[in-house]
């Protein structure tokens, strides 16, 4: 059966990479930078498309409740509550032309 015991040979490594890390320290720390950076820019581009995707949602939302605030206006027209002019004036105060299609 083997022991558990480091050893020798597993004191020096240990030793070797603690004199390495004291010694590269910096070199360890701007590694490090660097790879903070690189994720940094890597996740940046995800991050910009989820708010695109967000703002596009969002605009969708905003066609969907102006389309379905037409039609209710619509069927008050069909039912004679409202009137054509009162219609119209409605239906430009939804302003469809802000949006993008």
């Amino acid at each position: 059966m083997r022991n558990n015991r480091v050893g020798c040979l597993g004191i020096l490594a240990i030793l070797v990479a603690a004199a390495f890390i004291i010694q590269y320290w910096y070199v360890i720390v701007a590694i490090a930078i660097i790879a903070g950076l690189i994720y940094w820019l890597s996740t940046k581009s995800q991050r910009e498309a989820a708010k695109i995707a967000a703002a596009k949602k969002a605009e969708e939302a905003e066609l969907d409740r102006k389309i379905e605030q037409l039609r209710k206006y619509k069927e008050l027209l069909d039912e004679g509550i409202i009137t054509q002019a009162e219609f119209e004036e409605k239906k430009s105060s939804l302003n469809f032309n802000d949006l993008r299609f």
